[in-house]
């Protein structure tokens, strides 16, 4: 473990004194384990209104700045209404969220993709790239990307689906 250059882990402080890791587990267990006492940390205290959906939040974000995680992990953190509209994404932007593919992608799907297609893509039903190339051919309309699922589905390639969007 070396202390140089690594952020501090975030701690999440319980109302009753617990103290519960939300971000940065490896590099407290990599410290642990090199026989380190103690570790930089930035705590957040459930008494000053830190509750399970912040450090949630938290977590998630970290982990898309990071380029850590999944994308459909990411889909479900940006459908909080705060990513809505452009505000939401210069939002996201400025948090340094859409720096990296995943996030990118995530927002695409979000941002663009109906609820029907979200869900699909959500129980694995759709690729990350079906899904992104469907929300972006046609994007909020329910009904194109119904069709754009449904060619992908059927097992025909994810631009042939995206083109044939379009010319609908």
């Amino acid at each position: 473990f070396d202390r140089r250059g690594g952020g501090p882990i975030q701690i999440w402080r319980r109302a009753d004194g617990r103290m519960e890791v939300i971000s940065g587990r490896h590099r407290l267990d990599l410290a642990r384990r090199s026989g380190e006492t103690t570790i930089p940390a930035q705590v957040y205290n459930e008494t000053d209104g830190f509750d399970k959906f912040a450090a949630a939040s938290l977590d998630a974000e970290l982990n898309i700045r990071d380029g850590q995680g999944k994308v459909k992990d990411y889909v479900q953190f940006f459908q909080n209404p705060a990513f809505d509209g452009e505000q939401g994404r210069q939002a996201a932007e400025s948090r340094g969220l859409l720096a990296r593919a995943t996030g990118k992608r995530a927002y695409t799907i979000a941002s663009a993709g109906s609820p029907d297609l979200i869900a699909a893509h959500s129980a694995a039903k759709l690729t990350d790239e079906a899904a992104v190339q469907i929300a972006s051919a046609a994007p909020n309309n329910a009904g194109l990307q119904a069709l754009g699922m449904k060619l992908v589905q059927e097992g025909k390639a994810i631009n042939l689906a995206a083109n044939t969007m379009r010319a609908v």
